[in-house]
């Protein structure tokens, strides 16, 4: 189902723009930031781009014996 879901986005934004989608299961994805040192490590692991909804990178994390918990900050404005 995942695979199915992130094809037709994949193909769907050739033609018109669609907002941002995690490339493991097609969930549309709100920002969040990951040290670099952790982020490095999975990027690779990624398919068929380089955005995650922050499930799917909080189970890749797991996956990979990588801390997959992270406390919500605040960001500078």
């Amino acid at each position: 189902m995942r695979f199915l879901l992130v094809s037709i986005k994949l193909l769907v934004r050739r033609f018109r723009p669609i907002p941002e989608f995690c490339k493991h299961c097609g969930r549309d994805v709100h920002g969040f930031i990951a040290p670099d040192c952790i982020w490095e490590q999975i990027d690779p692991h990624i398919r068929r781009g380089h955005i995650l909804c922050y499930d799917c990178f909080c189970e890749l994390s797991d996956k990979l014996g990588l801390p997959s918990v992270y406390r919500l900050e605040e960001l500078d404005k």
